[in-house]
């Protein structure tokens, strides 16, 4: 096998748009010199994500701050409890489709952590994948997610398998918000979203407490890059219907959306970081030796107009020389340091052809493991309110 492949990496529309669709607390040991003027490799971070057991090697890291002080972690296509004692690798091929972790307060032992994988679908391919779709050959990759009450929303795009094209894979068109009980942290359900006309939301919540809605992005393809779009739903009824921004108000015709701002990369994602929107993306790439960039840019309120990207990180993890494919930059606001540097994640899948992943039926788990930089907030924006 080559390169793990799923739907964070499709970048073209609907089979290429949702590159995404698709990612601490004060780290001792943090590199002095670098504090405020660099981002940099978050060497704690990126060795939580080395794990022993549980949820082994996976794309997304998306997460959820808790108001009990937990964060819960979700992932696509992922390795579980298959870690070679005697070799450190793993099988070629990933366990299940998706999967979550808990994770205790401001505590970055992997081993403390609590990995959500669901129960054996008997005849089911991937079967102990913790979101399950009820449509035979589909499945689904979680995104992003909210908290309402006492229930986590997780945006989860819907896939389906065609067994075509470079991929295999297709957009199903058939999304959910996924409803996870919190505290108890179970699935108790899924609501079925409506058709959102190419759309691929998810790739960040907003909720306004001031005029209670919940604002969620989404992103369209063109060519190597992807269009922003914005909806939203009344917070006190997230199974009600969605309206899109048109450029100048709203409207309960999702075929109606307007770009809120062009060419924000290959993998968009969105949170809000004290008075600011920032959105995290990463430079076109869909193998070895491609694109190697962090992007942000930021807005002053949900509709923008967002800054120009730039560029505040250069992936270092290269192999012989090579740079992997990579993908899937989310930052973590729970996690800003006294040094007031955020935690920004990022994934990796393999080095394509340039050095194949899979030999004799083993692969190394760490060509498929999401790292952790720090990046100062003045790097991103200087306007961002510091404690």
């Amino acid at each position: 096998m080559g390169a793990v492949t799923n739907f964070y990496t499709v970048i073209k529309p609907l089979r290429f748009s949702a590159c995404l669709i698709f990612g601490v607390l004060a780290i001792t040991g943090a590199i002095a010199q670098h504090k405020g003027t660099v981002a940099y490799k978050d060497t704690v971070v990126t060795n939580f994500f080395k794990r022993g057991n549980g949820v082994t090697a996976a794309d997304g890291g998306f997460s959820t701050h808790l108001p009990d002080g937990r964060t819960l972690w979700t992932f696509g296509d992922a390795f579980i409890d298959n870690i070679d004692p005697k070799t450190g690798m793993v099988p070629c091929l990933f366990q299940v489709n998706n999967a979550a972790m808990v994770q205790p307060p401001n505590n970055w032992r992997w081993e403390d952590t609590q990995t959500l994988i669901g129960d054996e679908t008997p005849g089911v391919p991937f079967g102990r994948s913790l979101f399950k779709s009820p449509h035979k050959g589909e499945f689904y990759w979680p995104v992003s997610a909210t908290l309402i009450e006492d229930t986590i929303y997780i945006f989860c795009s819907g896939v389906k398998l065609t067994g075509e094209g470079t991929l295999g894979f297709d957009y199903s068109g058939r999304n959910v918000l996924t409803k996870m009980k919190y505290p108890e942290m179970i699935v108790v359900g899924y609501h079925q979203l409506q058709e959102f006309y190419g759309v691929h939301y998810g790739v960040g919540f907003v909720q306004d407490a001031n005029d209670g809605h919940t604002y969620v992005y989404g992103i369209k393809g063109v060519k190597q890059n992807n269009n922003l779009h914005l909806a939203k739903f009344a917070t006190a009824n997230p199974n009600g219907p969605w309206q899109c921004w048109t450029g100048t108000g709203w409207t309960d015709d999702m075929s109606k959306s307007a770009i809120v701002k062009s060419n924000v990369g290959s993998t968009p994602n969105l949170i809000t970081v004290r008075n600011k929107i920032v959105l995290v993306s990463s430079e076109f790439s869909m193998g070895c030796d491609m694109g190697k960039n962090i992007y942000t840019a930021t807005a002053g309120k949900v509709t923008g107009p967002f800054t120009n990207l730039k560029s505040i990180y250069t992936i270092d993890d290269t192999l012989n020389g090579h740079y992997p494919f990579f993908y899937v930059p989310v930052a973590h606001p729970q996690y800003i340091n006294n040094s007031n540097e955020i935690l920004v994640t990022y994934c990796i899948n393999g080095y394509g052809t340039c050095a194949p992943a899979c030999v004799d039926g083993k692969m190394d788990p760490n060509r498929y493991r999401i790292r952790g930089i720090r990046v100062p907030l003045d790097l991103i924006d200087a306007g961002i309110k510091k404690k």
